[in-house]
């Protein structure tokens, strides 16, 4: 039997996507059903609020194609997207070498939510199958998830600070080519946006 509270449905913010959709996601586990859901959550700004049809959460996992349609929920005060995944399912996504692609879609329009946190959706996974199939609390699995997304969000930070510094890209691309080099790392240090 599934459990009602599990940790891993703290719903995440989708790192690098548009802040004024407010898109988040997590796992959602019921009772009710042998199933674990993936969960989207968003407002009235994306176009997955305005859908007549339902979406489909499609995963490339190690060069197999996963395909989950969608069930919207209604109860929930931010509008929802629910993907049931089977048990088997996700525990073959979990135990994937590479998480390939990760999209929501409908025939005209898509969500890619694999561009800015690539390296959090096989940790996400295994988190989900020790949560909510395993039904272990607070797992390591579940740990790992975290400091994955914390180190993705970081990176996804300091790579917009960069951009927005043509000084910065320099002093580190001259890092790169040469990191033993004290002037350069000194200049990369001190190098600020006005």
């Amino acid at each position: 039997m599934k459990q009602k509270t599990k940790g891993i449905e703290r719903l995440f913010r989708l790192i690098g996507k548009d802040q004024s959709c407010d898109y988040q996601y997590g796992f959602f586990t019921s009772e009710e059903s042998p199933d674990c859901f993936f969960r989207i959550s968003f407002n009235e700004h994306s176009f997955l609020y305005r859908l007549g049809i339902a979406p489909e959460l499609d995963i490339c996992a190690d060069g197999k194609e996963y395909n989950f349609p969608g069930l919207q929920d209604y109860d929930d005060k931010k509008n929802s997207w629910f993907f049931p995944i089977s048990d088997n399912d996700m525990m073959s996504i979990a135990k994937a070498d590479c998480i390939k692609s990760i999209i929501i879609q409908t025939p005209t329009e898509h969500l890619n939510l694999n561009k800015e946190e690539a390296s959090v959706w096989k940790s996400f996974f295994l988190a989900g199958v020790a949560e909510c199939i395993e039904e272990v609390d607070n797992s390591r699995q579940l740990e790992d998830f975290y400091i994955q997304r914390c180190l993705a969000e970081a990176r996804f930070c300091i790579m917009q600070s960069v951009d927005a510094s043509p000084e910065a890209s320099v002093s580190l691309a001259a890092f790169a080519v040469n990191p033993h080099s004290e002037a350069i790392i000194s200049q990369a240090l001190t190098t600020r946006k006005p």
